[in-house]
Order: C-alpha cells, then structure tokens, then sequence
C-alpha cells in the first residue's frame, strides 16, 4: 500500500564509515544467496543469534569461554538482521510495512534476549549493564552477587 497524503515514506540512513563498503558487500551475497533462503529465514537467523548471545553471555558465569560464543552469534546475528531486508530488495520483494514492523519487534526481542543474558552473567557484563541503567540479576542476593565490589 502507498503512503497516504499525510504520510512520508521511511528513508534509510547510512551514513558510517564503512556503510558503502557494507552494502555492497550485502548485496553482492544477496545476489548470491540460494533461492531457497528468503528474508523471513534470515529474519530467523538474526533473532535466534541473538537468543544464542543472551545464552552465552549467561552461561559465561560457569564458562569463560562461552564469550567467544557471543562474539561468533552476533557475527551472525549481522548477516541475517542486515542481509533480510537486501535480500528483499534486490529480489524485489519488499513489504515495506510488514518488513518495517517485524525488524523492529524482532530487534527489540533480541536485545531483550542479549540484555538478559548480559545481566544473568556474573561479573563478565556487569559494567554494560550499569551503563544501560540496568543492573545483574543477582546484585541484590546475600552472597554479594555483582561481581567487581
């Protein structure tokens, strides 16, 4: 559906340094993406990477090594939140409003996903989530929880 008289179209901005850089590269994979793998699937791919992050981060408590976890899921979690909506447009099968509101709700989801597995970790994130105003889920608890006091 066009937009209506009252409304402007959503313009995207890039304006990084490397963002030229970055979509051509996207499009170039999205030119040689399998048929097979639509924008919903990747969609899928980045939401579950994030869910794979949030994971990590909290199991990282028990497993250092896990941390390399959440460096590999939001490797991951870029190529598909970034390469959907290519995807979409170089097969020209956007749906600019659907496409619009499911990347923003699956972003949230992921965040909330990565955030809470940030605060569950002991100690390893405790520093971002003071930053983002928010605190580890044990900070409160008898045996001192927080991890850097």
């Amino acid at each position: 559906m066009p937009p209506t008289a009252t409304e402007k179209p959503h313009e995207r901005e890039h304006d990084s340094l490397l963002s030229a850089a970055e979509k051509r590269l996207l499009v170039w994979i999205a030119e040689r993406l399998p048929k097979q793998v639509s924008s919903d699937h990747l969609s899928l791919l980045g939401l579950s990477s994030m869910l794979a992050a949030g994971l990590a981060f909290g199991g990282a408590s028990w497993n250092s090594w896990l941390l390399l976890g959440v460096i590999a899921a939001l490797a991951t979690n870029w190529f598909g939140d970034s390469l959907d909506g290519t995807v979409a447009r170089v097969r020209n099968q956007q749906r600019p409003r659907y496409g619009f509101y499911v990347d923003h709700v699956l972003d949230v989801a992921g965040a909330l996903f990565l955030f809470g597995g940030m605060s569950a970790s002991k100690g390893h994130a405790i520093h971002a989530c003071r930053m983002l105003g928010t605190r580890p889920l044990d900070e409160d608890l008898p045996h001192g929880g927080g991890g850097d006091r």
